[in-house]
């Protein structure tokens, strides 16, 4: 998927990709080379963003920092842990990282003031919406909690999660009713759909869509298919490969990164290039927010809509050890 984009401000805080070798074909983390020359070196004056990539290993629960026992609980003892991946893109609305909890559960609340999309990566649990509807998740699955959501939170398993939170003002008519869809299914439905079987480049399918700048959902690129990417000027997407291999190249080809499994990608602001695929078929699950004036991807596809509304506001910067499923929170 596609994500519309505009310039990295000084105070986001990623991993930077890692350098192509200077070599004509070479690529970084090795494997097959992109499709034309790779330089090392990018003119300053005419340099766009660039994106940025971490491996799974960034997230391996060993460098994930406690933050320790939650408030609140209930049921077990919880105890927490994070590590940031992004911080203040799109004016310091939008962050991202990794969060991790152990087995508990806790009421939470107070309303949501961002709406946040994560992708399970291990462990199981739930939320419940105030009226008693759960809403299980697990290993593989994709999940929305919508701005105004409040509820509980019930960790069952272990649980170790890649999040994206973007804080926006209210949009009319939208669901406050989390949003939870396996990846596997989100995938088959891309098979069932003629118009996407036979594409070149990414094709995708939102679980969540809200017609004002969060879309979430998947995508698939086939084996040496090629997608150009040109992101709008205020927007951002973040994925994380699934299954199979694909290579983020720049614009010019100054760098590129090799992606597997596990790898983690954030495409800032105003970012063009491409995405190639490998020898293998590539799937990712894939989240692209757009703030005020933007325009989110729709590489994702929007089947999904659920609501539209005024255009999102701009938060504030906030610290890279937050909360992420309810930021206003005490620690006990």
């Amino acid at each position: 998927m596609s994500f519309p984009t505009m310039a990295l401000r000084a105070h986001v805080h990623p991993l930077p990709a890692r350098r192509a070798r200077t070599t004509p074909a070479g690529c970084a983390r090795g494997g097959r080379g992109v499709p034309f020359a790779l330089t090392s070196t990018v003119d300053p004056s005419t340099a766009l963003p660039g994106f940025y990539a971490a491996p799974g290993s960034h997230f391996d629960m060993a460098n994930l920092e406690l933050k320790g026992p939650r408030s609140n609980v209930d049921t077990g003892d919880p105890h927490d842990y994070g590590r940031p991946f992004v911080k203040g893109a799109l004016d310091g609305s939008a962050a991202c990282g990794s969060w991790a909890c152990s087995p508990g559960g806790w009421d939470s609340p107070n309303a949501r003031p961002s709406t946040e999309w994560f992708y399970v990566l291990s462990g199981r649990g739930r939320v419940t919406d105030p009226d008693g509807a759960p809403h299980p998740f697990g290993p593989g699955d994709v999940v929305v909690l919508p701005r105004g959501w409040h509820g509980r939170w019930d960790i069952t398993e272990h649980i170790h999660k890649i999040w994206l939170t973007h804080t926006h003002e209210d949009k009319q008519g939208a669901s406050k009713r989390p949003t939870t869809a396996p990846f596997a299914r989100l995938v088959e439905s891309l098979a069932t759909d003629s118009s996407k079987k036979n594409s070149a480049g990414r094709a995708g399918v939102a679980a969540y869509d809200d017609a004002d700048g969060f879309r979430a959902g998947v995508w698939a690129l086939p084996a040496h298919g090629e997608a150009i990417v040109t992101n709008d000027a205020n927007a951002i997407e973040v994925f994380t490969v699934v299954k199979g291999e694909l290579f983020v190249v720049d614009h010019d080809g100054a760098v590129a990164r090799r992606c597997v499994p596990g790898d983690v990608v954030f495409l800032p602001e105003g970012w063009r290039g491409s995405i190639r695929g490998g020898d293998a078929r590539a799937e990712a699950a894939a989240v692209s927010v757009a703030g005020s004036r933007g325009t989110p991807s729709t590489s994702i596809g929007s089947n999904v809509t659920t609501a539209s509304s005024p255009a999102s506001s701009r938060g504030a910067e906030r610290d890279e050890m937050y909360d992420p499923e309810n930021e206003t929170r005490g620690r006990r």
